[in-house]
């Protein structure tokens, strides 16, 4: 699929994307709230017009605004998952699934029926949307989309109406039916979310989108571990970010952690912050380098995991967060390790 577009969304707000994406591996965009991101989608679904670009889908041209192609939602073929599934209130499953088919009723009600045994939907086919749970809903939705023969699926927070024990259950199911669905030749699936759990659980390829723009893209793993920028590293959930003064190649000072910490390799000149995510981090146990002197300023602790605030003894403005397994007494060491192979050089961009 390409997507090239340009959509002025207000004065201060301009979504210009520029993605090309390989069938057979799914795409998940990860951003904040007002990122552009659901707008991207519907602009390819065509709920929304561009006001210039290219949309390719398939060999098909959806939408190009220099020879005026602009094809009808329904002529797309691109399966819509809306974060509150939009199923018609006043339609039972059955109907809500049928609905998006032209055959005679009894085809309809057997391709119906394929789709609900196979979201694991049987005995439901008469409730309406609010007997329904979360979880059967977006099932039912899901089952209307392929029913629809879709030549994509775009997924918009497919997980934000679900409780968090629902949600992990549903993503395992999702990521098998996008698996199966790929294996029977259903290729095209696009993910919008601000979970990195949801990447991590669906998708093989990821864009990071800020104000309207895409601000990094490879494999989820590669975009982790590094993010290339300090906007990325944000979204990618790195809490630990300092501004860097460069000493030689190898050293630098972290001013918001006043430290000195080195790197196993050379720091490029462009290089303006230094990062570490938050589980990287290690009790120290006195090496000569990369270990700073702590103080606790707070922790918290959920059921396995216990989030520790501290800041250097010798520096109490700069808070570094650590991040390691529950334990029922966790005393915190004298110092702190900063392992040189875990520190991502960001730029200011």
């Amino acid at each position: 699929m390409t997507i090239r577009i340009l959509k002025q969304l207000s004065p201060t707000f301009t979504l210009d994307i520029d993605l090309e994406t390989q069938s057979d591996c799914p795409l998940g965009i990860l951003g904040v709230s007002g990122a552009g991101k659901s707008m991207t989608l519907k602009c390819i679904a065509g709920l929304e017009t561009p006001d210039e670009g290219f949309i390719e889908l398939d060999g098909t041209v959806l939408f190009d605004s220099n020879r005026r192609i602009n094809l009808k939602p329904q002529e797309r073929r691109a399966g819509y998952l809306f974060q509150h599934y939009a199923l018609f209130p006043h339609m039972t499953l059955l109907e809500n699934l049928t609905v998006v088919l032209t055959s005679s009723q009894y085809e309809k009600n057997e391709c119906a029926y394929h789709w609900i045994d196979k979201f694991g939907l049987a005995g439901l086919e008469h409730r309406f949307p609010r007997k329904l749970s979360g979880g059967q809903q977006q099932r039912a939705a899901l089952a209307r989309i392929f029913l629809s023969n879709p030549r994509a699926m775009l997924l918009d927070e497919p997980f934000s109406a679900l409780d968090a024990d629902l949600c992990e259950y549903m993503r395992i199911e999702i990521a098998g039916l996008i698996n199966g669905m790929m294996a029977e030749n259903f290729q095209n699936t696009i993910l919008v979310t601000h979970s990195r759990d949801d990447v991590f659980a669906l998708c093989q390829d990821l864009a990071i989108m800020d104000s309207g723009r895409v601000i990094a893209r490879g494999k989820p793993e590669t975009v982790f571990n590094n993010p290339g920028t300090v906007q990325a590293a944000r979204l990618t959930g790195c809490k630990n970010i300092s501004s860097i003064k460069h000493i030689n190649d190898f050293e630098f000072e972290a001013l918001d952690w006043g430290t000195h910490l080195r790197v196993i390799k050379p720091l490029a000149r462009e290089t303006t912050h230094i990062a570490i995510r938050a589980h990287h981090l290690e009790a120290g146990f006195g090496r000569d380098f990369n270990e700073i002197p702590i103080v606790e300023k707070q922790r918290s602790t959920t059921a396995f995991e216990t989030t520790v605030l501290v800041s250097n003894i010798h520096y109490r403005e700069g808070i570094i967060w650590w991040k390691l397994p529950r334990t029922e007494q966790l005393t915190i060491p004298a110092t702190l390790y900063f392992p040189p192979e875990q520190l991502m050089p960001l730029k200011n961009a």
